[in-house]
């Protein structure tokens, strides 16, 4: 300090208390992020899986499934992808699908993907809920 602050009263600002103040305001954003997220954000993550049950060669270009989701009691649309793949499992042709759940555990649709070769099966790589 010097001596005119002395004289008249004035006092150096208070750094560690704005510090400290500046953390835990910060620190209480983050809980509050952390809860809102954890909480009351929509379950996009549920476990929801596809597997085709069952296929047959409709054409030589062509194949078709019968494909169950399972949609762990989930609400609204799914996405997934269906993958046609030969008999050295090289991808002949794909197509993306949409599924409708209303609260169902498992749900079976007919998916018929168009193929650039002979196609030996089908399989469903990966569902999200949109």
């Amino acid at each position: 300090m010097t001596d005119l602050d002395s004289r008249y009263g004035r006092k150096p600002a208070n750094g560690k208390r704005n510090i400290i103040v500046l953390a835990s305001v910060l620190l209480a954003i983050f809980f509050f992020w952390a809860v809102s997220v954890n909480f009351f954000t929509p379950a996009k993550d549920k476990q929801i899986t596809a597997e085709a049950v069952s296929f047959i060669k409709t054409a030589p270009n062509q194949i078709s499934a019968t494909v169950k989701v399972v949609g762990a009691g989930a609400t609204g649309t799914v996405h997934c992808v269906g993958k046609a793949l030969d008999a050295s499992y090289a991808i002949v042709g794909f197509k993306e699908f949409d599924v409708t759940l209303a609260g169902e555990s498992e749900k079976r649709i007919a998916l018929s993907i168009n193929t650039t070769s002979k196609a030996a099966s089908i399989v469903v790589e990966s569902c999200r809920l949109q």
